[in-house]
């Protein structure tokens, strides 16, 4: 398939960069940038976007490979008609990543067509860290951030009231412009910006709350093997569960003797493995807030998180969810494990699964893979109860 661009679809348009967006998510280019485009379509507003990545880790250089272009499938009902529509979104210019590009995300305080603020950078995305300093380059949160480009526009037009910005913050939290006005505020006071740009920046800049009116499913979702480390398991799930992700550990029996008294409890199959079902996006933002409690299994040749085939995931969860006390965590890989034919377990607790039976410690065992995570075998299943698997 040929990559989306401005070369392979010229008949996407240029407008005029207007508008700074900090967030590069599905939400804000599925509703903010639609309207834009929808505007520029209806009236003469021809304006262009340019991203902010708030983090260090996000999405603007794969925006950046396609020339800020993208689709918007749009399903719904409108005037009791329903719609299901593909539209070409063309209004991105071109996006930035502060972290490496922090002059020219200063820059673009200078253009003097610049007249919106979006933003979009999670619930917890408008927050006062009083350990930014204005010298930052950028400043870690986003109104540290923010604070830092409003004040280079206030110098750079020494002061001009017409150079103002109108800022419409979209995070789902109550009132998100007053809270935005306030930490901005803040950083005024902490770096000693001085009462001129806090004059300015109260008479020349407006902060709006707003209120989302869109569902935006998102891109579909991957699994993904993540290494939680320090038994971080309960405080990752939590987040996890909280942005609407799936998760999954595999357990295992085990019987434990103390005092004469036998007793079975559950324990991960696999230390420190957790499994879950999300965005890409997600899991770069989580990094970077969690950056020593856990790592993504990755892609070796692209360094992005591995994604998980749906039938391998099936599997997997067909064996473990038996918490069988005969499970065997085997290691990341098993020589040879490719080798021979490939069988399908026909009935049992283990019925559906699929892989390898390979002799391990004097039997002779189901294999089930997930490919570069981890290989399971199974307790002997009696051939009986097993169909080989033609190509």
């Amino acid at each position: 398939m040929e990559r989306l661009n401005r070369t392979s679809a010229p008949q996407a348009k240029t407008y005029t960069e207007k508008v700074i967006q900090f967030g590069e998510g599905n939400f804000l280019r599925a509703f903010v940038d639609w309207i834009i485009w929808k505007t520029n379509q209806k009236t003469d507003f021809n304006a262009s976007v340019v991203l902010v990545q708030p983090i260090e880790k996000g999405m603007v250089d794969n925006l950046n490979e396609q020339d800020g272009l993208y689709h918007l499938n749009l399903q719904g009902i409108d005037e009791g008609k329903p719609v299901d529509s593909l539209e070409m979104i063309d209004v991105i210019s071109r996006g930035l990543n502060p972290y490496r590009e922090f002059d020219s995300y200063l820059a673009l305080a200078e253009q003097p067509q610049m007249r919106f603020i979006i933003s979009n950078t999670t619930e917890a995305g408008i927050a006062f860290d009083p350990n930014c300093k204005f010298t930052d380059k950028p400043a870690s949160s986003y109104p540290g951030k923010l604070t830092q480009l409003l004040y280079h526009r206030f110098e750079y037009f020494k002061g001009d009231k017409s150079k103002g910005f109108i800022i419409m913050p979209c995070e789902l939290i109550f009132e998100n412009g007053k809270h935005l006005k306030e930490c901005i505020r803040q950083y005024i006071k902490l770096w000693n910006l001085g009462e001129e740009f806090s004059e300015w920046f109260e008479t020349a800049c407006g902060v709006y709350s707003t209120l989302v009116d869109r569902i935006v499913p998102g891109y579909p979702r991957d699994n993904a093997a993540l290494k939680v480390f320090y038994n971080r398991y309960a405080t990752l799930e939590h987040i996890l569960h909280r942005e609407g992700c799936e998760t999954y550990i595999a357990m295992k029996r085990v019987k434990t003797v103390r005092g004469g008294v036998e007793k079975w409890t559950e324990r991960p199959l696999v230390s420190s493995l957790l499994f879950v079902r999300c965005e890409e996006k997600l899991l770069y933002t989580l990094k970077y807030d969690f950056e020593t409690r856990f790592l993504y299994y990755r892609d070796l040749k692209t360094g992005r998180p591995a994604p998980i085939p749906q039938k391998q995931m099936d599997i997997f969860r067909i064996v473990t969810r038996t918490r069988d006390s005969g499970l065997e965590y085997l290691g990341e890989s098993f020589p040879g494990l490719k080798t021979g034919d490939r069988v399908r377990v026909i009935s049992g607790p283990f019925e559906g699964a699929e892989g390898y039976i390979k002799r391990v410690k004097s039997d002779r065992r189901l294999l089930v893979e997930i490919e570069g995570v981890a290989v399971v075998a199974t307790p002997f299943i009696h051939p009986s109860l097993l169909e080989k698997i033609e190509d």
